[in-house]
């Protein structure tokens, strides 16, 4: 019951993924039940984000 129905799991990571979409909150919370987390540690920014947002500053100083 938790996936399934006519949720397009796929298609709605690539668009949280891509910016093009925010996660609904009903989403986000479905998805911490599956993999066993906090709704905090999948809206967390990654390590990954963080350290592409930095370069993307340095290299527009440059």
């Amino acid at each position: 019951m938790l996936i399934g129905g006519a949720i397009n799991w796929h298609l709605l990571f690539s668009k949280w993924e891509s910016g093009q979409a925010i996660p609904e909150l009903e989403k986000v919370a479905t998805l911490s039940v599956i993999f066993d987390v906090t709704t905090d540690y999948l809206l967390k920014a990654s390590e990954i984000d963080e350290l592409s947002v930095k370069t993307e500053m340095l290299e527009k100083q440059q």
